[in-house]
């Protein structure tokens, strides 16, 4: 896979607006990498950091409950190649 070949374009973020947890379903290329998940508030603070595999091409974000409702931006990156996303989600 080369760097021309990253694409983030149809990532899907299932359920949003969420509750306590989030799947991240990547594109096929994509599959059994490692990304690291950060989710910001509207004021820029980091409220959830964390590295997480994907399997068979999903990433599972658990433990979210803690978050308060509301918007948050959920930054995707992949730790080997330089590119991230960043996707707006919703806290219910």
């Amino acid at each position: 896979l080369g760097v021309d070949d990253f694409n983030f374009e149809n990532i899907r973020i299932l359920p949003n607006p969420f509750r306590d947890a989030l799947s991240i379903h990547l594109p096929n290329s994509l599959n059994n990498e490692n990304f690291k998940i950060d989710i910001f508030d509207l004021n820029g603070r980091l409220v959830f950091k964390n590295s997480e595999p994907s399997i068979n091409g999903i990433i599972n974000i658990r433990n979210l409950e803690g978050l308060q409702s509301g918007l948050y931006f959920l930054k995707i990156s992949t730790t080997v190649y330089d590119k991230s996303i960043v996707k707006r989600v919703m806290k219910l």
